[in-house]
């Protein structure tokens, strides 16, 4: 949050939406968040310093066996290659699925009230599955609003502080696509995919966390891994990106 300036933009959820660059190779996402950011960042210690990777357990996170096996195959190519990778529970995760999962998510609620400043949900022209998502999210009250942001700024320190100045790599998203004919007149289906989508990068979203997605297999879908850091990192985390790519090729 704060890395690019956002004059013009109309963010879905405003606590949580950032410009995000994407190009073909990490040196094409430097160059974006070069002009994005208003300069090159030159950090020569940064740049040859060790990749130092933090894996979290995922169980209980829904990560399907095929996603799980890609990301194993993954982190024991970038340890061969002489990546540090350190596997360790990071309770700040799970304790943030837990937190959405009792009482929903910010996204949600600032979704819908941004939305209806914009048009009234009976509007026909909006797509009956962001209305059905949006009416799911039904209107929080300002106490449950504070508490989760209270509870953000916990989870964020926790985080901070179980990385100790490491990055954290995971799978970008926990399962495969579904086909398009399988959720696009079936809005259960297609609200179900939805979440199953979004479910680690709602949280690293949730906890401020700036992160690079590369492609594991270019020619399977949802083959990709997150690099991400805490709040701040994001030249760090745009360097070790760099060395991923590199190990990943």
């Amino acid at each position: 949050m704060g890395r690019y300036p956002m004059e013009g933009v109309v963010p879905l959820a405003a606590s949580l939406d950032v410009l995000g660059p994407m190009a073909r190779d990490v040196d094409g996402i430097r160059a974006l968040d070069a002009i994005m950011h208003g300069g090159i960042t030159e950090n020569a210690e940064l740049e040859n310093a060790q990749v130092r990777l933090v894996l979290p357990k995922l169980d209980g996170f829904g990560v399907s066996p095929e996603v799980m096996e890609m990301f194993e195959r993954c982190a024991d190519g970038l340890s061969a290659s002489g990546i540090h990778v350190d596997r360790r529970d990071i309770s700040a995760l799970m304790n943030t699925h837990q937190l959405f999962s009792e009482h929903g998510t910010l996204v949600s609620t600032e979704a819908r009230e941004q939305i209806c400043k914009l048009a009234d949900l009976s509007n026909p022209e909006i797509d009956p599955q962001i209305r059905a998502r949006l009416e799911y999210a039904m209107p929080m009250t300002l106490g449950e609003v504070a508490y989760l942001r209270k509870l953000r700024s916990v989870l964020q320190a926790e985080m901070a502080a179980q990385l100790k100045g490491e990055l954290l790599l995971m799978p970008t998203v926990p399962d495969l696509p579904p086909l398009v004919e399988t959720v696009a007149h079936d809005t259960a289906a297609f609200q179900k995919a939805n979440a199953v989508s979004l479910r680690l990068t709602m949280m690293t979203a949730f906890l401020n966390m700036p992160s690079l997605a590369l492609p594991v297999d270019r020619a399977k879908p949802s083959h990709s891994v997150s690099v991400c850091g805490v709040a701040l990192q994001d030249e760090a985390v745009l360097a070790a990106g760099k060395r991923i790519e590199s190990a990943l090729r």
